[in-house]
């Protein structure tokens, strides 16, 4: 996106810049609420949102043709990735046991590393 970020729909380098970034500052905000709807919501519900939410977003960066739909987007997409990354964790910690609980995190945290 950045190098033809003209192609893109878009009109000056600093949207490049939020649209990068705001999924991110999105996430540091979410992540309580994510929390508490994963204390009151199954695993299972929570990790739909976000594999849905995901879906639409991936589908609307192909599709959006204005810079504030895609900003939308973005911000969706760091709503998605707080339930995904929390649901992971949360994942781990149903399935695993004392013995292996270390081993399965590094192991998540090394995908999440190389997906990120």
């Amino acid at each position: 996106m950045p190098i033809y970020y003209e192609q893109f729909g878009l009109t000056a380098l600093w949207q490049i810049g939020l649209l990068l970034s705001i999924n991110r500052l999105i996430r540091l905000p979410i992540n309580p609420f994510v929390a508490w709807f994963y204390r009151r919501y199954s695993l299972r519900t929570g990790l739909f949102i976000a594999t849905t939410l995901a879906t639409l977003t991936t589908f609307s960066y192909g599709v959006a043709t204005s810079f504030i739909v895609l900003v939308i987007a973005r911000m969706l997409w760091g709503v998605a990735w707080s339930f995904l990354r929390m649901g992971g964790f949360l994942t781990i910690i149903k399935v695993s046991t004392n013995e292996n609980r270390g081993n399965h995190i590094g192991l998540y945290n090394g995908l999440w590393g190389m997906a990120d």
